[in-house]
C-alpha cells in the first residue's frame, strides 16, 4: 500500500510544478502530469485543473485569437 502525501506537500508540490507545466510543450505536460498524479493521487482532469490555474486562484489569460 502506497504512503499518503501530506496535505502541506501537496500544495507545496503544486507551487512548484505549476510554472514548469505552464511553460512545456504538450508531451512535456504529459509527462509533468504523470508524475505529479503518481504522487498526489489525485484524478488527471483535477490535476490539470490545479496545476492550470495561477497563483491567485483563477485561470490564466488565454492569448487572443486572430
Amino acid at each position: 500500500m502506497a504512503k499518503r502525501v501530506s496535505r502541506m506537500t501537496r500544495v507545496e508540490l503544486i507551487v512548484s510544478v505549476r510554472d514548469r507545466y505552464g511553460g512545456a510543450g504538450r508531451g512535456g505536460k504529459e509527462q509533468i502530469l504523470d508524475e505529479f498524479v503518481a504522487v498526489t493521487g489525485y484524478h488527471r482532469k483535477y490535476a490539470i485543473g490545479l496545476l492550470g490555474r495561477t497563483e491567485t486562484g483563477g485561470t490564466a489569460p488565454r492569448p487572443a485569437r486572430s
